[in-house]
């Protein structure tokens, strides 16, 4: 697939192992709209664990998404993402004196490949990958560089069935780009013609990673600090640890939304649908229903807890300057446990705060999307986001 910049409209479809969700954001003067958005149910099957199963359910499935007879977005042009449990993002360091009159994508290229085994658990040849160089560093003798790697055969399976569908791939983006995108703070300017540039020299069209460069997290935090972003999906959990205005790396985790719910339904011996209505009713509130799905989702989240823990302490430990991680920021459907952001500040005495996808969104309220429903299209608004952040 060839990748390239672009400077027309496209929406973002976030593709996973059981639904499809779009979002189309459009730009008017200094507003962002969200025009449109939809999300439909994939067949058990379709997707297993990232990988693209049967490419023509998935086509028709996208097919139906975008709407067969009324069209529900305005153009064919598509950001996609790659799913997160099947791609490679990390920051690392490499010796200036390597890349040293290096400036061009083919001149640093054979540097980066070097590095890759250190990094990636896939022979380089296996992989596609890209990467950033941050333009300054607080380390004297190396530059550090935020690569990406996919699996060649993940692009390709991807590309093939959004084609398929009849859309038109512009780019493919690690989901986790997405994610720290949505929930980001962004500060914009506006060259004569009103396209949006970031203030950051910094910014690259490449193939699926963003030259993102915020200013703050969602919530208010230090420049000297980090965050972990947690995305809880249907599928599994992903955690993000993000400093240094850059995503330093990520981790899945095969903690899921359904695997709660599934929970529930066993020791409450009710129906997946019922045991889904009570999860989102009760969560993890020792308050609500007398503290019963409290106590059967108790061990699952002590084991998130664990995790982010073990995600900070690695950051500690094995990277440059680490930061104080001093907030947890929540997202993706799974994350809206009634009582979950109390019961992880307790656990982690840090602060934890529920992610707002919709803080950039001039039209919120019009755009006809229920707030219950926002954390979920998280990713897809990200991906729509693309066209105006970077």
């Amino acid at each position: 697939m060839s990748f390239f910049s672009y400077h027309f409209s496209s929406f973002g479809i976030d593709i996973s192992d059981f639904s499809l969700k779009a979002a189309e954001i459009r730009r008017k003067k200094r507003e962002l709209l969200l025009t449109a958005w939809n999300e439909v149910p994939l067949s058990e099957g379709i997707i297993e664990k990232g990988e693209i199963k049967d490419a023509s359910s998935l086509a028709s499935a996208i097919r139906t998404l975008v709407g067969e007879k009324k069209k529900l977005f305005s153009t064919r042009y598509v950001v996609c993402s790659l799913p997160e449990s099947k791609s490679f993002i990390k920051l690392i360091h490499i010796e200036k004196k390597l890349l040293e009159g290096k400036t061009k994508k083919e001149e640093q290229r054979e540097v980066i490949v070097q590095q890759l085994p250190k990094h990636i658990p896939l022979p380089p040849e296996d992989v596609h990958i890209d990467w950033i160089v941050a333009p300054d560093s607080e380390q004297k003798e190396v530059h550090e560089v935020l690569i990406g790697a996919v699996p060649k055969d993940i692009i390709a399976s991807y590309t093939h069935a959004i084609q398929q569908s009849g859309l038109v791939p512009v780019a493919l983006e690690i989901e986790a780009q997405s994610i720290v995108r949505a929930l980001c703070r962004e500060e914009l300017r506006h060259d004569s013609e009103g396209h949006a540039k970031q203030l950051s020299s910094f910014v690259r069209k490449i193939p699926f990673l963003s030259s993102h460069v915020s200013s703050a997290p969602h919530a208010p935090s230090s420049p000297q600090s980090a965050t972990i972003f947690i995305d809880i999906g249907a599928a599994r959990t992903g955690l993000i640890l993000w400093a240094d205005s850059m995503i330093q790396f990520t981790s899945s985790l095969p903690l899921s939304g359904k695997e709660m719910t599934n929970r529930i339904a066993e020791k409450m011996k009710t129906s997946f649908e019922e045991a889904e209505k009570t999860k989102k009713i009760c969560g993890v509130d020792p308050k609500k229903c007398k503290g019963k799905t409290a106590k059967i989702l108790e061990k699952p989240i002590n084991a998130l807890a664990k995790s982010i823990k073990e995600m900070s302490s690695f950051y500690t430990t094995h990277f440059h300057n680490p930061r104080p991680v001093d907030q947890i920021v929540l997202c993706g459907g799974g994350s809206q446990l009634a009582g979950l952001p109390t019961l992880l500040n307790a656990l982690l005495e840090i602060p934890v705060v529920s992610g707002n996808p919709l803080a950039k969104i001039t039209n919120p309220e019009s755009a006809n999307l229920p707030a219950s429903k926002a954390p979920s299209l998280t990713t897809a608004i990200g991906l729509a986001l693309r066209n105006h952040f970077t």
